[in-house]
């Protein structure tokens, strides 16, 4: 894997920066991917519109986590929950604490809301050895030297907010915060802020904004240390400020006063003015590279460009110096990477605890939630439990009616021209309910004499063959072969040619032998009844049957073609055999 990051990615891991280990999941719950997707754990089995839209599953419910590394933590524990007594208990413990003393859950959710969103990736960049052209013109080097110090100005305000969450986290009486306290006190992390203000000017902090991020990381090192950088400094600042003459000077020149020089990373700046500002019929011919955005127009000048040029050539000059001179502080941080990690995943875990459990908690009316007992081998008792992602909902928005729904759908708009096709009908309710509603639909649309195309898996529904004449029973063939079952994809007349499908599918499976075997002899006392209980309705409904077989047999002869000589003899014969009840 470590040869394939270097000869794809380009980059090389640094020595003792990241420890490799293989852990089983032990000490946590397997759940299986069709469990995860039919409890809605990570995502919704329905389509979500309005304010709900994303409230339908677990996790969006869950997640008002405010950095990146919670909200993996956060998705992460929901599909392999943990089953350690001891970590569970130690972190309800954090829940009593952050739940009952509002100092403590205010003071860390302010504090948590001045560290950077995504220190877990930040400390990964540090992993990394980029390799760097020696050409400070190419994007990759630039890229390279902008994320790098973008970076450390980010671990930098990392390392100056950590007094402030020490300080939230003073009278905590759970070890879950009296360990995160400790690690927030490392000296370690001190000695670390100390070095890097060596090196970066102290009043240098992280900016979203393009241009204002750029300047930052051009001058985020201290002047003094690399002439060549000081000199590069210079050069991005008098073009930088030759630009905004240019704004200024364009604005009065042309008469344009809403004009405005943005900044993006792949055009550098750029002219921007609103078109109705614009007093003469035509653009002035100084502007080039005309785009009109709606009613912006965007340009530019050679005189513009060649500052651009001059600027962006200052600025990757910067990042390729700051880089060289970042070099050993890099390799200083490296080595309290473990640390670090430390940090990442207490800060993680606190978001997570702080911003997702106990804000809904804290959210909702007192004694909503209560705090679950955990034993090794005791029953499970819940009494009056709710599904946190119902409670979420808005009342009358929640639909898992949605099988009854379209059932009624149907039924309502029911002609004797419908092609109806129905796919196991009643599953979502219980076995004697489901079996009686898929039974008395099946004879309201009967009643139409729609064509309807019905699959189920309730055996007794063919029971509807002997009481309705105008009803067949079809199956798919299949056989056993070397112990399996062969699928034919064959559709055959009658009932199920394989007895105990569904056992005999379930063996395959390999599920017990023991199981199986109980299965079979309960599936031969159901077998018996349901014997008698046909032989009944055949005995009572059979001449109907026989009558509905005959007259569907002339009525496809009545639009046959067949000579009469031939329709003469299928006549005889199929008088002979309703003579003979065959």
């Amino acid at each position: 894997m470590i040869r394939r990051i270097d000869r794809e990615k380009g980059i090389t891991l640094a020595n003792r920066s990241v420890e490799v280990t293989l852990n089983g999941s032990f000490d946590h719950m397997n759940i299986d991917g069709t469990s995860v997707q039919n409890l809605e754990l990570v995502e919704s089995l329905h389509i979500q519109v309005g304010p709900q839209k994303k409230r339908g599953c677990l996790f969006e419910m869950l997640k008002t986590t405010k950095t990146a590394g919670g909200t993996r933590l956060l998705r992460a524990n929901l599909l392999q929950p943990l089953k350690d007594k001891n970590t569970i208990n130690t972190r309800l413990d954090c829940l009593d604490e952050l739940t009952s003393d509002d100092k403590i859950f205010f003071g860390i959710s302010r504090a948590l809301e001045m560290f950077p969103k995504d220190i877990d990736r930040i400390l990964c960049s540090f992993c990394f050895k980029a390799k760097v052209s020696n050409d400070s013109t190419t994007k990759s080097t630039t890229r390279a030297g902008q994320f790098m110090v973008s970076n450390i100005i980010l671990l930098k305000e990392a390392l100056d907010h950590l007094p402030t969450l020490q300080e939230a986290l003073q009278g905590a009486k759970c070890s879950l915060l009296r360990n995160i306290k400790d690690i927030c006190a490392n000296p370690s992390f001190r000695l670390l802020l100390q070095r890097i203000e060596e090196v970066i000017n102290e009043d240098i902090v992280h900016s979203r904004a393009l241009f204002l991020s750029r300047t930052q990381q051009c001058f985020a090192v201290k002047s003094g240390i690399d002439g060549y950088l000081d000199v590069a400094r210079e050069v991005f600042s008098s073009t930088s400020e030759a630009i905004h003459e240019l704004a200024r000077r364009y604005r009065e020149e042309f008469n344009l006063p809403n004009l405005k020089m943005p900044f993006n990373n792949n055009r550098g700046f750029y002219i921007s003015f609103p078109e109705k500002d614009l007093k003469q019929t035509s653009i002035p011919s100084i502007f080039n590279q005309v785009i009109k955005k709606e009613k912006i127009i965007c340009c530019s000048t050679s005189e513009l460009t060649s500052l651009n040029d001059r600027n962006m050539e200052a600025a990757a000059e910067c990042y390729k110096r700051t880089s060289l001179c970042l070099g050993e502080l890099i390799t200083r941080i490296r080595e309290d990477l473990r640390l670090l990690t430390s940090l990442s995943e207490s800060l993680a875990l606190l978001d997570m605890m702080v911003n997702s459990f106990a804000n809904l908690i804290s959210t909702n009316p007192e004694e909503s939630y209560i705090r679950p007992e955990f034993t090794e081998t005791g029953p499970v008792a819940i009494e009056k439990g709710r599904h946190p992602v119902l409670e979420s909902t808005i009342p009358g928005e929640f639909v898992f009616m949605t099988e009854m729904r379209e059932t009624a759908y149907l039924l309502n708009n029911l002609t004797s021209r419908s092609l109806v096709v129905v796919d196991e009908l009643g599953r979502a309710t219980s076995t004697g309910d489901g079996f009686a509603i898929a039974w008395s639909c099946c004879e309201y649309m009967l009643s139409f004499k729609a064509y309807v195309l019905f699959a189920t898996h309730m055996q007794r529904l063919t029971e509807l063959s002997s009481v309705y004449p105008n009803v067949r029973v079809c199956y798919f063939d299949a056989s056993i072969l070397n112990n399996r079952l062969d699928f034919k994809f064959l559709l055959r007349e009658g009932c199920t040619n394989v007895a105990h499908y569904g056992i005999r599918l379930a063996e395959f499976a390999g599920i017990p032998t023991s199981v199986i075997n109980d299965a079979k002899c309960i599936a031969a006392k159901i077998d018996a009844k349901e014997k008698n209980n046909v032989s009944i309705a055949h005995a009572k409904y059979g001449h109907l049957r026989k009558d509905y077989h005959i007259a569907q047999k002339l009525l496809c002869l009545q639009y046959s073609n067949l000579n009469n000589d031939i329709l003469r003899a299928y006549l005889k014969n199929l008088q002979q055999c309703y003579v003979e009840n065959r």
